[in-house]
């Protein structure tokens, strides 16, 4: 919201292509900004707890890590 004001100050009411582009540069800001906290906010739990690393070859649980669960969110 904050973004969409300074939008409209600095364009004013302006209208055409630098309008559009203007807005869509915002909305993708907007959506990237509140996917990355979706994100950050539903895994971290797993990125305090860590979570469990399998051995690839027998498939059993070898331990718990905290890098890993950072390597698989990021």
């Amino acid at each position: 919201m904050t973004l969409r004001k300074l939008l409209n100050l600095a364009i004013g009411a302006r209208t055409g292509v630098i309008a559009t582009v203007a807005n869509s540069i915002v909305n993708y800001g907007a959506v990237s900004l509140s996917s990355g906290l979706n994100v950050y906010f539903m895994r971290s739990a797993e990125m305090q707890s860590g979570i469990d690393v399998m051995d690839p070859e027998t498939m059993q649980v070898v331990g718990k890590s905290k890098k890993a669960a950072e390597m698989g969110i990021f």
